[in-house]
């Protein structure tokens, strides 16, 4: 897992000169999260974040898309500045750059 993650930091490395051009604040932190959904074998698959019960059986884009989902809405979808995906053989990965107050 520790060679999935430095791909998705490489890689996120290589992007980040296509990043939009925002300025920050003096009250702002910018802060990035990677939401991972990684396949461990065909029949099981990783997560870097909690999934409930009921949403173990579905398909890994669906975990990941809720996964997305529950975290704009823990932050705010008015903090986000920009999300970037990272498709990889062995996953996929949302990159999300966000705001938070100092």
């Amino acid at each position: 897992m520790q060679k999935i993650n430095l791909l998705i930091l490489f890689m996120f490395i290589i992007n980040i000169s296509n990043l939009i051009s925002y300025e920050i604040k003096k009250d702002e932190i910018i802060k990035v999260k990677t939401l991972i959904a990684a396949f461990k074998s065909p029949s099981e698959s990783y997560f870097n974040f909690s999934v409930k019960k009921e949403d173990k059986n579905k398909s890994p884009a669906e975990v990941l898309g809720i996964g997305l989902v529950n975290f704009i809405n823990q932050i705010g979808a008015e903090n986000i500045i920009e999300i970037k995906t990272i498709n990889h053989i062995g996953g996929v990965a949302f990159v999300v750059l966000y705001k938070e107050k100092k």
